[in-house]
């Protein structure tokens, strides 16, 4: 078994990091921009999910894992990819 080792700071970073990814998968599906500054809104609509998003379970898995995957090898903890056989 690999053991990765994450301090307290980037459990929390990674927690923010899948939210806000969360966050932004959601709000482009919705398109619910009331209260928002163009800023704010220009992120969402930049914003590429992983694949299509609908919500349903197994896109949210999917795009819970990936990001996870990505902010583990950008805080360079591990590599972890999925492969085409």
């Amino acid at each position: 078994m690999i053991k990765i080792e994450l301090k307290v700071a980037e459990a929390e970073a990674l927690q923010y990091a899948v939210e806000h990814h969360m966050y932004l998968c959601n709000m482009q599906l919705y398109e619910e921009y009331d209260g928002l500054n163009q800023e704010e809104i220009e992120e969402i609509e930049n914003f590429e999910p992983y694949d299509a998003y609908c919500g349903c379970d197994t896109c949210v898995t999917r795009e819970y894992l990936m990001k996870t995957f990505d902010f583990l090898r950008f805080m360079s903890k591990v590599d972890i990819y999925t492969k085409d056989e």
